[in-house]
């Protein structure tokens, strides 16, 4: 019987110490995409049809998708602050919705990756080329999404 209890008791310890050690990742993961949404953690990227890489603060996420503003000033901010591109929210990314003229389509994280690299939205439709296209990790793309998104898993 003690031996049952011990053996359930460990059991219990390592699906514990496994759960926080994927919930420490998956933090940690979170902080790095945040650090590469704001610029702190530079991304290679490029602008279609270019050779050469854009410099490093040029190629921040925030600094077209600011988290305040709405595309173009439409939320009556200065020029100056508008964002260029939409607020890249959870709703936003997973929700269906028509982009750009073509059919309604989500987000999930392979097409969230193939736009930031391609430029190709999941419906098929290619962005304008002022989007940048990134040379990003499996990783490095995932831990952008998680941020983005609030999925750990």
């Amino acid at each position: 019987m003690r031996l049952a209890r011990a053996v359930i008791g460990a059991v219990v310890a390592v699906g514990v110490l496994a759960s926080v050690a994927a919930w420490l990742g998956a933090t940690r993961g979170d902080a790095e995409g945040e650090r590469a949404f704001d610029g702190r953690s530079p991304l290679s990227a490029r602008i279609d049809g270019h050779e050469t890489p854009l410099p490093a603060q040029a190629s921040a996420c925030a600094n077209c998708h600011r988290p305040s503003a709405s595309p173009a000033a439409g939320d009556g901010a200065p020029a100056a602050l508008a964002s260029l591109g939409p607020r890249l929210t959870r709703a936003g990314l997973l929700e269906p919705a028509a982009r750009r003229g073509g059919p309604p389509s989500r987000y999930d994280e392979a097409a969230f990756c193939r736009l930031l690299r391609t430029g190709q939205d999941p419906a098929g439709v290619l962005l304008p080329r002022s989007m940048p296209r990134y040379e990003l990790s499996d990783a490095a793309c995932r831990q952008l999404w998680r941020h983005l998104t609030g999925r750990t898993l």
